[in-house]
Order: structure tokens, then C-alpha cells, then sequence
């Protein structure tokens, strides 16, 4: 095992060094000049940046080491993350979707606010689910058509059961044991839908992220908190990820270059798994991010990682996508970097938690 420091005393405090750092660049990129207060990254199309959905994805990452003002800026405007037409969007000027609200919802678990107003939000996310098992990510065509002021166009693609957003709601479903017991049957077919929807290699391919380890590590999350490591999904999901391990990184699955993305939701899940048990993939894991690390400013750049697809093409047609563009038919990074920077900043207090 190769570390940047022989002595692991000092592997450690360099990792500490570093942590706050890119801690430091999450809370001086939070802004009070948006309404509701927060982060903005991932450019759109005409609909600019997402607030609502990064917002709420970064807390759902970082609450556990964000300054409190952070957390009581949220506590105090939540409820302008919310659609009149209940649940939360990518951004206020999109239509709501049931992937954001997940992430709004996991915000609002970790900040302990109001039960009752959660359990609402939860039905918006249930209407979603598809005869299937899966989730989809917008409720109808018709909403989206009437949202973009053009009936003719067809959304069947943006409107079909998603494997990275069941994968993301059967982790939210498993966090919480009212949850559990409350949504057993929703949950028993989500977890036959993507036992469905599982390749042979054991990934699950995801609809909107460039890499097939983010619908696969959402549910091996989900997994782990629900007890089912003894499950042929689990093992196989497993075998994929510890199979493709390349060095000291994880590819996106498609491609053979490092994936910052998919290598820090990798260790994410294989330190939650059983750190000890993957103690030197997770070392050798980690001492790449830090070698990957923006020296300058403590953040990470990512790869282009997020796609937006033809909203008519079904998830399972193959789609070419421009990098770093902008609009549909395009695949791009996180141009200011919080969305990669705030997960890693997680797994890197993880590991120092486990690693101490």
C-alpha cells in the first residue's frame, strides 16, 4: 500500500489538513445574495443554475461539519424550496421532481425539521412510482409540456422509470425506520425493480449521471441500512464495485480514466460496508483524492458527470453526448465544484472517524 506518508499518524493529520480546507471552500462558495440562501452549480439549459437540488444535496452531504448558520439559514427557508405545486425542483424555475425532493427531504431529515412536513413531501415522491417498481423523475408528460409552453413536445425518456432515482428514493426509504415499516410495500418492489434492472457485471446503469456507479452505490447504501447484505443484489452490486477497483481509483465504468466522482462514491459505501474489511482499497482510495485535490483552493474538479438526455429517448437507448456543453444531448462537470467537493468532504470525515 503506497500513502503519501509512510507514518500513519501523519497520513492522517495530512488527510485533517485538507478536509478543512475543502470544508473551507463549501461554506465561502455559500451564498446570501440567492433566494433561499445556498449553493449554485450544474449549469442547465434555459433554466441557469441548479440552487434548489445542489442546496440540498450539499447539506444532505456536509450538515454534520457545516457552521451552524449555515444549518439555521435552511431551518428558517425551507419552506421557499417548496413548488406551490408541492415538491422541490432543480432549480425555482423548474418543474418540481421527485430526485430533488429526495435530497431536500434528506436535508430536512438531517436538520431534524418538522416530521409531519416531511411525511407530505413523501407522498409527492410516492406518486411517482411507476407500475414497475421504479421511480421516475418528472410525474407527466402533460406537466412538462405545458412547463416548457410546448404541448408537441414528447418527454417520454424524461418521463420513464429511472434506476439513479429509485436507487436514491430506496436510500432515503432505508435511512428511517418509520419509513421502513410505513413504506414496506413500496419499498418491496423498488427493491425487485432494480434486481430487474441489474446487469450482469452487477452495476445499475443511471439515466442522468455519466457513470455506473452512482444508481449502484445508492442502493448498496441502501442496502446495508435495510440488512440485506445477504441479498444476490447486494453481493453482485458488491463483487462490481471491489472487481473494478484500478490501482488506487474507480473509472466511471464507461471509459478507462479516473473518475473522481465514481471513486468517492465507492469508498463512500466501502467505508460505511466495513472499513477494516477494505481497509487498504479505502487507503489507497482516499490517498488518490488527495493527490487529486485542487491544491489552491481545496476543492476537486470533476469529470463531466452529469447528462441531460433527449427527453423522448427511453433509458435503455444509447445516447451521444457533447462534454462540457450546455442543454440537451450534453454530459458536464460541476463547473464551480461544490457538488464533488462537499461528497468527498463526507468521506473524508468518515474516514478519519473510522481510521482513528
Amino acid at each position: 500500500m503506497q500513502l503519501l506518508y509512510k507514518n500513519e499518524d501523519a497520513y492522517i493529520m495530512y488527510t485533517e489538513k485538507y478536509n478543512i480546507l475543502n470544508c473551507k471552500y463549501i461554506i465561502d462558495n455559500y451564498n446570501t445574495e440567492m433566494q433561499p440562501y445556498g449553493w449554485q452549480d450544474f449549469l442547465g439549459n434555459s433554466s441557469g443554475y441548479s440552487t434548489t437540488w445542489v442546496t440540498s444535496a450539499i447539506l444532505s452531504f456536509s450538515y454534520g461539519f457545516l457552521p451552524e448558520f449555515i444549518l439555521e439559514n435552511f431551518k428558517k427557508q425551507f419552506r421557499l424550496f417548496i413548488h406551490p405545486d408541492n415538491g422541490v425542483g432543480y432549480s425555482l424555475s423548474t418543474l418540481s421532481d421527485c430526485d430533488s425532493t429526495v435530497f431536500f427531504i434528506k436535508a430536512c431529515l438531517a436538520l431534524n425539521i418538522s416530521p409531519r412536513f416531511v411525511v407530505d413531501q413523501i407522498q409527492f415522491i410516492l406518486n411517482h412510482q411507476c407500475d414497475n417498481g421504479g421511480f421516475r423523475t418528472y410525474l407527466s408528460e402533460d406537466l412538462l409540456g405545458n412547463w416548457k409552453s410546448n404541448k408537441y413536445l414528447r418527454f417520454r425518456g424524461w418521463t420513464s422509470d429511472h434506476t439513479c432515482v429509485s436507487s436514491a428514493v430506496l436510500d432515503l426509504f432505508a435511512s428511517h425506520n418509520y419509513f421502513q415499516s410505513n413504506y414496506f410495500e413500496h419499498i418491496s418492489r423498488l427493491l425487485s425493480y432494480l434486481s430487474m434492472k441489474q446487469n450482469e457485471d452487477g452495476s445499475l446503469d443511471s439515466y442522468w449521471w455519466y457513470t455506473k456507479y452512482y444508481s449502484t452505490i445508492y442502493t448498496l447504501n441502501a442496502l446495508l441500512k435495510l440488512n440485506k447484505k445477504d441479498s444476490v443484489l447486494f453481493k453482485n452490486a458488491k463483487n462490481f464495485v471491489l472487481d473494478t477497483f484500478s490501482k488506487n481509483f474507480w473509472t466511471n465504468g464507461i471509459s478507462n480514466e479516473p473518475c473522481i466522482l465514481s471513486s468517492a462514491l465507492c469508498l463512500d459505501f466501502l467505508i460505511n460496508d466495513d472499513y477494516y474489511e477494505n481497509k487498504n482499497m479505502v487507503d489507497n482510495g482516499v490517498s488518490f483524492l488527495l493527490r487529486s485535490m485542487n491544491q489552491s483552493d481545496g476543492s476537486w474538479t470533476s469529470n463531466p458527470i452529469l447528462k441531460i438526455p433527449d427527453p423522448d429517448t427511453l433509458p435503455n437507448v444509447e445516447q451521444n453526448y457533447i462534454f462540457n456543453g450546455r442543454g440537451v444531448g450534453t454530459c458536464s462537470n460541476d463547473p464551480f465544484n461544490l457538488y464533488t467537493t462537499s461528497l468527498i468532504a463526507r468521506v473524508l470525515n468518515n474516514y478519519q472517524h473510522y481510521s482513528t
